[in-house]
């Protein structure tokens, strides 16, 4: 009814009383969704995704067994195998052999941080990346130390001391006995955010001590409870929707929702903001740095920590229409992460007028080392951001080939072209590196680490790209091949 084609639903295998027959239901449930659309109406596509069961500490589930490698894979051979005849259904699944890895670090002990050295020394970096992981540096730094993954995942007795029994997280041992026992009898718990108290110990409502509390050395205020007369989306629908009816499931769906699940035909809008939440009263420039450790930070991992410090600074952001509301930030050219920067900006709209000046002070206070805003100003609203055709970086050589690296850049500068086949998610395609250095000067080393370091404008009315990944082509179409590690690459601004 709202026109979606796509879904993607999530599942998790291995889960405690778990048969076949659980399995093969999850094709049950794909096939239904992929046909709700009913007779005459197109199909959705439909993906599902596995994920084996990983037991956690301080869970309901951390004294349960992770279900064996083997057994990871047969289940989930049995449902892709069971879904190849499938059309407009996809199934996909995540990797036992990282699900067994995840299974030994959730509940770790003391000796896990040898492992993890171990495994480090060996070679297992980027482990969480599926190009980069590999189980067996895990296994061999196991065995070497006189351990076995079933340590690990294997079951642990009622009474058996475990290792994080000397972590308080204020969730009594109680409660996550009574919660097991409901979801082995298959017993939902209500949302005690919008629901009474279920005595889990960590908020002190009335009538009720919070575990927290009673830390020795502590003096922060513990047990408030956040708690709502009702559910968020309770009174937020779509002005056009048709009239609530009958609520035939019985779910208690809110008015002017429940009329849609329903079957109300023609396709329909998302829900409305309230107005407030979308007027856009003022448009706002910020500018910032991101020096040392935050050049590691990735560009949407930037965004998010900038979307957070605004917030907390209470800064009245406007939001986007549709059906997930986002704030209205926008940010320039994304850096490689790594590659450090002296000049960067994003723009953002205000649903009401705040103190400028203000802002950087505000924001800096919340956020991490190496990110700091420099400055903030207004700016018309009609007024569009845009990035510079023209950037200054400034290049350093890292090892002891100064004088080849200040040498490959002066046949750069006399060069006509350098041929690029630049591989990206479209295939690869042929390009020319050399128009987008439009100068190219020595810069003296001063006294940092480097041994050589360039200045450069580099120049994108022709296109963008990364500004690391072009230095280091150029550098080896003149015979001076280099890793990425090799170089520093610091972005310092436009030209003037």
């Amino acid at each position: 009814e709202y026109g979606w084609r796509q879904v993607k639903l999530y599942f998790m295998i291995g889960l405690p009383t778990e048969t076949d027959e659980d399995l093969l239901a999850i094709l049950d449930l794909c096939r239904k969704t992929r046909d709700a659309g009913g007779p005459g109406s197109a199909r959705l596509r439909v993906t599902a995704s596995l994920s084996p069961f990983v037991p956690k500490a301080h869970t309901p589930f951390q004294r349960d067994a992770q279900i064996s490698l083997e057994e990871m894979r047969r289940r989930k051979k049995l449902v892709l195998d069971a879904a190849k005849k499938e059309k407009l259904l996809t199934v996909r699944g995540h990797d036992p052999e990282m699900s067994l890895l995840e299974g030994i670090l959730a509940r770790g002990d003391r000796r896990t941080a040898d492992v993890v050295e171990r495994a480090y020394r060996k070679g297992a970096l980027f482990s969480s990346w599926k190009e980069g992981f590999s189980l067996q540096p895990w296994l061999e730094a196991l065995s070497e130390l006189g351990l076995n993954a079933e340590d690990y995942t294997r079951e642990r007795a009622p009474d058996e001391a475990l290792p994080w029994d000397h972590l308080a997280s204020g969730v009594s041992e109680d409660f996550l006995r009574r919660e097991k026992d409901r979801a082995l009898r298959a017993l939902p718990t209500p949302d005690c955010r919008y629901a009474a108290c279920n005595g889990c110990g960590v908020c002190g409502v009335p009538g009720r001590s919070s575990g927290l509390q009673q830390l020795p050395g502590r003096t922060e205020r513990y047990g408030v409870k956040l708690n709502r007369p009702q559910r968020d989306h309770i009174g937020v629908k779509d002005k056009k929707a048709p009239a609530a009816s009958p609520d035939p499931a019985g779910i208690g769906l809110p008015a002017g929702i429940a009329g849609s699940a329903a079957g109300a035909t023609g396709r329909q809008k998302p829900p409305e903001l309230p107005e407030h939440l979308v007027l856009k009263a003022a448009q706002i420039l910020v500018r910032y740095s991101r020096l040392g450790p935050a050049a590691y930070l990735s560009q949407l991992e930037i965004q998010r920590i900038f979307d957070r410090a605004l917030r907390r600074a209470g800064v009245p952001l406007a939001f986007s229409r549709g059906f997930h509301p986002l704030p209205l930030l926008s940010f320039g050219r994304a850096l490689p992460v790594g590659v450090e920067s002296e000049s960067e900006w994003f723009s953002l709209y205000l649903r009401a007028s705040c103190s400028v000046p203000d802002v950087p002070a505000a924001l800096n206070a919340g956020l991490p080392r190496g990110l700091t805003v420099l400055s903030a100003e207004a700016l018309p609203l009609s007024r569009q951001s845009l990035d510079a055709e023209r950037e200054c970086f400034r290049l350093a050589c890292l090892d002891a080939r100064g004088d080849e690296f200040l040498a490959a850049w002066e046949r750069i500068r006399q060069s006509s072209s350098l041929p690029w086949r630049k591989a990206g998610k479209k295939g690869v395609r042929s390009l020319d590196a050399r128009p987008f250095f439009v100068h190219i000067e020595t810069w003296p080393s001063g006294t940092t680490e480097a041994t050589a370091r360039m200045k450069l404008i580099l120049d994108w009315s022709g296109g963008y790209v990364s500004p690391l990944a072009l230095c280091v082509h150029a550098l080896a179409g003149v015979g001076f091949p280099t890793d990425p590690a090799g170089l520093h690459l610091m972005k310092t601004g436009c030209p003037e």
